[in-house]
């Protein structure tokens, strides 16, 4: 999921991040897929064809970026990204045999595919995607923007710095992104998460603007923000629904820790987190563990706070095992 943090860290944070980036490569995790993707198909101007040449692919492992030639049939290594050319589409299958068709001109990288789940970013332009298999997770993110899969067909398009939208096919699709929410009290600004989901005979797509902070609310005081989201959580959860509970109890925790009510927050993420993980999600939980350090950090368990930290940074880099994602930059506050 988005991280979901107050800004309060200092260099402490900032060594600890390398140091933990460095132990963690020798940590046992589950191996991710070497060749992710395999091309399934390549239509040019319109019409299948065997190969396409000249497409820019950079080996972000390496650093290394070319022009190559792509045949049908041919596997394609994680953590690669690739430009498709004009006029051209290329529809890519993971080795767990779900489907991404990406439009002409779009910029795409895989940076995880494994058993239990895949992680994708679409970095501009357009890409379908054909989720067949149930998995434990698939994910598709951009920026501060993430799209979590329920089993479904959707489309994401990002025009950057302007719009990114997603478009629901089939199924269902959990969009979330950040927000802020503004207390004029001593000017407290939290960074909280908004979810929007689309599903069939309902809301099936969902734009925003690219490049603004969204203030979702602003309130006067801390005790109107508080009453505020003490109500929303009561709403989500008699709901009953797993995503608005999970939403109502971080967002609950994300303004008491704004309000310099660390102890309190600890309790609705650690609920939170308990939820997330008996529905195995990982990236989700991992940002829940984060708060967590946050939280225990705001309380000035120091030591503490860093073991969360090692924490969601490991499972931050079982999802995004290059470590090139803006929430594994951000664990180093």
């Amino acid at each position: 999921m988005i991280p979901l943090r107050v800004p309060k860290f200092t260099m402490l944070f900032s060594i600890l991040g390398v140091l933990m980036l460095l132990s963690n490569q020798a940590t046992g995790r589950e191996a991710p897929q070497a060749t992710a993707l395999r091309v399934l198909a390549i239509e040019i101007d319109g019409k299948a064809a065997d190969s396409v040449s000249g497409v820019p692919m950079t080996d972000t492992a390496e650093g290394t970026a070319k022009k190559s030639n792509l045949k049908k049939g041919e596997g394609i290594a994680q953590g690669t990204e690739i430009v498709i050319p004009p006029r051209t589409v290329l529809v890519l299958e993971t080795t767990n045999g779900n489907q991404i068709r990406l439009q002409p001109g779009s910029g795409f990288k895989t940076h995880l595919v494994i058993g239990r789940g895949e992680t994708h970013t679409l970095l501009f332009g357009e890409a379908f995607f054909k989720v067949k298999n149930a998995l434990d997770f698939f994910n598709v993110n951009y920026e501060s923007f993430l799209a979590i899969v329920r089993g479904t067909e959707f489309s994401v398009a990002v025009e950057p710095k302007k719009e990114i939208s997603f478009t629901l096919n089939k199924g269902k699709l959990l969009v979330q992104r950040e927000v802020k929410v503004r207390i004029l009290e001593e000017n407290k600004v939290a960074t909280l998460s908004a979810s929007e989901v689309l599903e069939q005979g309902k809301k099936t797509q969902v734009r925003y603007r690219l490049g603004i902070d969204e203030y979702l609310k602003e309130f006067k005081t801390f005790r109107d923000a508080e009453e505020y989201y003490r109500r929303k959580l009561q709403e989500e959860e008699q709901s009953g629904e797993y995503d608005r509970m999970q939403q109502g109890l971080n967002d609950m925790g994300m303004i008491l820790a704004t309000l310099g009510k660390d102890k309190e927050a600890i309790g609705y993420y650690e609920r939170a987190l308990l939820a997330a993980r008996g529905q195995h999600e990982d990236s989700w939980a991992a940002d829940l563990i984060n708060n967590l350090g946050l939280a225990y950090y705001g309380l000035g368990e120091y030591l503490k706070a860093i073991e969360y930290h090692e924490k969601s940074l490991s499972q931050k880099l079982k999802l995004y095992p290059d470590g090139a994602h803006p929430d594994i930059a951000g664990q180093k506050y």
